[in-house]
């Protein structure tokens, strides 16, 4: 997990031919990630949290997880921020600030904590 790192100036597909190019694809893809952190999780409609930060590979500067406030006891007390990766996850087009994720309680308390960025 050392070659992630959480941040919208690393998302680029392309090298771009000028500058105004790059500050374009570069605003492009701070907006996409912006747009995500905003997002809220449901899961069969109930919301059980949302994304905190995005994880993004180094090398192919590809999405590879979000990064997810939890609350495993639902009372709001203590937040986990778990790494969900991001094919666990479906961003919804049905609900413009939401994202779904079909796992259960257990594979969510199973999940990795985020202890990175705080």
């Amino acid at each position: 997990m050392s070659s992630l790192i959480a941040g919208a100036f690393l998302i680029i597909h392309c090298i771009p031919a000028s500058a105004q190019d790059a500050n374009a694809n570069l605003q492009t893809a701070d907006h996409y990630l912006q747009s995500l952190k905003s997002r809220e999780v449901f899961r069969s409609g109930t919301k059980i949290g949302g994304i905190d930060d995005v994880l993004v590979d180094v090398n192919s500067r590809q999405l590879v997880a979000i990064v997810m406030k939890y609350d495993p006891a639902g009372i709001s007390l203590r937040d986990r921020r778990v790494i969900v990766r991001f094919d666990q996850i479906e961003i919804s087009p049905t609900y413009p600030k939401g994202a779904s994720a079909a796992l259960t309680d257990d594979e969510l308390k199973a999940l990795p904590e985020w202890r990175g960025g705080q």
